[in-house]
Order: C-alpha cells, then structure tokens, then sequence
C-alpha cells in the first residue's frame, strides 16, 4: 500500500494562470491530502475504426484516430477510527465538486518505483509550484480531475471505509508560477 498524496490547486488550468479560487472553492481548503492507497489502477485507449468491410472476406483495415486522455481509478483506505482519516471524506467528496484541478503524487523525489512517478513522465513540480503549494519538493505527479467518488463499508468491526475515486488526467503544462 502506497501513500499518494491529492492537492486541490484551486486553478483552473496547469499553467496556473489567472487567479487562483479562494480556499473555500478548494478541497480540504487547498491543504494536500495523504491517501492511503490500496489500488491505483490507471488506463488508456485509442479510438480508432476497426469495422468490418460489408460483403467481403478479407480483414478490415485499421484506421486511428485519437488517443483519450488516461483514466484512472484509485482506491483510498480509511481507517474511521482514526480521526486524521475519518476527517477525509468529506474532503475527497469536495475533489469531485470543485473547479481546480488537482495534482495526484508520491511525495518524494528518490523513489521511481511508484507508478504515478513513472506515468507523470520526469514532470515535476517546479520551483514557484513548490511555494504556492507549500510542497516539500519537486515531486514527478499527474494533473487530474475527478469525475465520481463512491464509498463502502468493507469492514464493520474494524471500522474500514473505501473511496473509490474515478478521475481522467489532463495534458502537462509548464506552470507560470
């Protein structure tokens, strides 16, 4: 189990133009959020058009044509005992009702054996992100959306909560900030 880390950026766009929404437009007011992981499960598609040719007896040629943007699911653990944890799902609801988008990281910068580091692609925070979000490094991570959050009860004696957050990653763009 990995620990990922969901920061609400409060802007609209990676570039982090514009103005940046007020804290209370933010999940868990712009504070970066510690997921207790179990499974991230990403996945990406192409459409392209492999329709079979009508009345004829020989392969359809394959015609591509885009590439959707990565999708992924992440499944988050809470422990509903523990008040730090429990205090998250009010938060993780907020990440599918907010504007921003929100970054998805493994806070460190010496472990390349996460997958979210490998996906991000050597895309790291630079120097001005890591100030605006008061972040502790130039950590590799993905700029998301989340579309859903659903939770369930898994276990009722020990008090165990999943999330299953449902979300798209958008393109990488080099930051003003």
């Amino acid at each position: 189990m990995a620990w990922l880390t969901v920061l609400d950026t409060g802007y609209l766009k990676p570039t982090n133009e514009g103005t940046q929404l007020d804290s209370g437009d933010r999940a868990n007011s712009g504070t970066a959020m510690s997921l207790r992981s179990t499974e991230f499960k990403p996945s990406v598609s192409a459409n392209f058009d492999d329709s079979p040719v009508l009345e004829s007896d020989s392969d359809a040629e394959v015609n591509v044509g885009t590439f959707e943007n990565m999708k992924f699911t992440l499944l988050v653990r809470i422990d509903m005992g523990v008040a730090a944890q429990r205090s998250l799902i009010y938060p993780l609801v907020r990440l599918v009702q907010t504007k921003g988008y929100k970054v998805l990281y493994y806070a460190s910068t010496s472990d390349d054996e996460e997958l979210v580091s490998q996906l991000a692609n050597s895309h790291t925070f630079t120097s001005g992100e890591q100030s605006a979000f008061s972040l502790g490094g130039a950590y590799a991570h993905l700029h998301v959306f989340f579309k859903s959050v659903a939770f369930s009860v898994v276990s009722k004696k020990r008090k165990t909560v999943v999330a299953s957050l449902v979300g798209t990653v958008t393109k990488s763009e080099d930051s003003v900030v």
